[in-house]
């Protein structure tokens, strides 16, 4: 006969089960969920100070071997007019896994230093995903729950813990890490989860595969322990899959224009998909999102000795007779860099094609008759000096775009349908079965798979699933329930089916960079186009602005610039067209004030272009 003791952990005090003064020990082991341990003090009054203290934990020996190691979860008290007692009730390891919320390191970026990324716990959580944003397996996210329980003190060993499938991303929140292990169970469900009680000073975890796990035979009629004291048993035909369809479908975003693909992977290759017993499952993955912005350009060739070309930098020499220009010269307005071919029209040059458009200083010499509007002579002059600045570009007359924002389509799972139908193509033989002998059998444990000899062929080698143990001490009883895996039995497909239920995660990206992805930057013009500035002839009253398309408008200057008037207004006809005070611009604004036309999205007025002058400056800073 066994000998059996209880060391109480907080005191130390550890003796034999008599001395406890302690009976009816009885274990209850189940695949995916906690172990339980209950037992009376017997004779003890039922206002009788505890044994041992709600939360405290209690180790159980079977002769010198752990055979139990719980914490006490409750402790019920009943009493009569015959007889008293005091109950008590241990939970396993896995109780720590159910009792603590799962969470996650994220980057996050702190008002203080919104550049650096700082490593974070979140009760959110992307599952099969690493901090560095890489992919990693259904074993490895299991590992990161356990350890994540065991280093906030959990009494649990880290044993082995199988599974390769790599799944698609699955963003959860507010979950338990015995949650996590079971989402993750889901994706290869002939997985059983169990603890090895014999190991100091923790119990082990293991989680395994069916295929990895020892048989135990049991014969059937015969006289010697174990015996089968009864027997329940079912073929579940139903539940054994023909084949595996996974259908990964992704919904992509491309700037706005939704579309959807589908992916099809089929296990066994080139089974009849639409038979009964096949099982179909469909995915939704993360698909790709992208954000573009787009800009227009529409650029000439800076012709240095054009004659056209020069008029239209600067109207007044349409006036001018007999137009010689020579000694045409392009250069950068600050002297580095070289010459750009072209000059900016219409458009601008955001950001992301700075290097594409600079300020050009262009200068020649003119000869000619400047003439009034009656044709009347002004004046002759020769080799006057012409100058004007304008955007300067290689850029071409086109559309030009570029992405702002990118987020990559979400992993096809590798293999996946053949991982699942490794599991569902197996033949599960479900049912119970008690097992009577001197001493409770240790052999008879989840994690094991059971055979029954000395009955039908089929049972010998049908290497059932031990999915819950129960052992009465007392009496020497085992009860064995044994079948499909937790997550296949329950509801049957149906149940599987819900694995693929899972909302589909944008937020992969975040975890690592702390930066959202879904907020793309819009980076706006910072090269505007047009003529900057040009020279004017000497004596002139006449303002002629250019608005940086073709330079034909001719606009009356009503307040002479070179006076003291704060204010200017410029008029065509007898209409003021632009009008600017002194006062307002900024002592650091440089550069001249000038108009542009810019298109224009005019609400009910689809199809239609529409444009709109605006007055600016080159970009300047408030400095003190």
């Amino acid at each position: 006969m066994a000998n059996w003791s209880l060391k109480y952990l907080p005191s130390g005090e550890h003796k034999s089960f008599a001395a406890w003064g302690l009976r009816a020990l009885r274990r209850s082991r189940g695949n995916l969920e906690t172990d339980m341990v209950s037992f009376v003090a017997d004779g003890a009054a039922v206002d009788a100070p505890p044994l041992f203290a709600y939360g405290q934990s209690c180790i159980i020996y079977r002769d010198a071997t752990p055979w139990f190691y719980g914490r006490v979860t409750s402790n019920p008290r009943g009493g009569s007019g015959r007889a008293e007692s005091v109950g008590y009730r241990l939970a396993g390891p896995w109780w720590y896994l159910e009792n603590k919320a799962f969470q996650q390191l994220w980057g996050m970026r702190a008002v203080a230093s919104p550049h650096l990324p700082v490593p974070t716990l979140k009760g959110r959580a992307i599952l099969c995903q690493g901090p560095a944003g890489e992919r990693i397996t259904t074993g490895a996210q299991m590992v990161e729950a356990i350890e994540y329980v065991i280093d906030r003190g959990a009494p649990i060993a880290l044993g082995t813990i199988e599974g390769d499938v790599i799944p698609p991303l699955q963003e959860v929140s507010n979950i338990t890490c015995a949650e996590v292990i079971r989402h993750m169970c889901r994706w290869t469900p002939d997985i059983t989860a169990w603890f090895d009680y014999a190991t100091e000073p923790h119990p082990t975890l293991h989680i395994r595969r069916r295929a990895a796990m020892p048989t135990v035979s049991v014969p059937i009629g015969e006289a010697l322990p174990p015996r089968v004291a009864a027997l329940e048993i079912t073929p579940r035909h139903d539940l054994q899959a023909s084949a595996v369809i996974m259908r990964y479908e992704r919904t992509h975003d491309i700037d706005g224009v939704d579309s959807i693909t589908i992916d099809t992977d089929i296990y066994p290759p080139g089974a009849n998909a639409d038979a009964w017993d096949a099982v179909e499952l469909t995915v939704e993955l993360g698909g790709a999102a992208s954000t573009w912005q787009r800009q227009w350009v529409r650029a000439e060739v800076i012709a240095e000795n054009g004659l056209d070309w020069w008029r239209r930098q600067l109207p007044w020499l349409r006036q001018v007779s007999d137009l010689n220009i020579t000694s045409g010269a392009v250069a950068p307005a600050d002297g580095a860099g070289p010459a750009l071919p072209r000059y900016m029209i219409e458009g601008s040059c955001p950001a992301w094609m700075d290097d594409q458009s600079e300020t050009m200083r262009v200068t020649a010499v003119a000869s000619g008759t400047l003439r009034d509007e009656n044709d009347v002579e002004i004046e002759s002059f020769v080799n006057r000096p012409l100058e004007c600045t304008v955007m300067g570009t290689n850029l071409s007359t086109r559309l030009y775009a570029h992405a702002t924002s990118v987020t990559l389509p979400e992993e096809t799972p590798v293999g996946l349908a053949q991982q699942m139908y490794a599991a569902l193509s197996v033949l599960h033989w479900q049912g119970t079965a008690t097992l009577t002998a001197e001493e409770v059998a240790d052999d008879i444990a989840p994690g094991r798979l059971l055979s029954f000899t000395g009955a039908l062929p089929a049972w010998e080698t049908m290497a059932a699933q031990i999915q819950e143990v129960t052992d009465s001490v007392d009496d020497g009883t085992t009860t064995v329930a044994f079948g499909p895996p937790v997550n296949q039995g329950a509801q049957d497909r149906v149940e599987l089916m819900r694995v693929t239920k899972r909302p589909v995660t944008w937020r992969a990206p975040e975890r690592s960079s702390g930066q959202a992805s879904d907020r793309p930057q819009m980076e706006g013009g910072t090269k505007t186009p047009g003529t900057i500035s040009a020279s004017a002839p000497t004596g002139t009253r006449h303002v002629l602005l250019n608005n940086g398309l073709d330079g034909t408008a001719r606009l009356d200057v009503l307040n002479d610039v070179r006076g003291d008037f704060p204010k200017t207004e410029w008029l065509k006809g007898d209409a003021v067209k632009a009008s600017i005070n002194a006062e307002e611009i900024h002592a650091n604004c440089l550069t001249p004030v000038q108009l542009r036309e810019v298109r224009w999205c005019k609400d009910g007025a689809p199809g239609e272009e529409w444009y709109v002058m605006l007055m600016c400056s080159e970009p300047y800073q408030h400095t003190a």
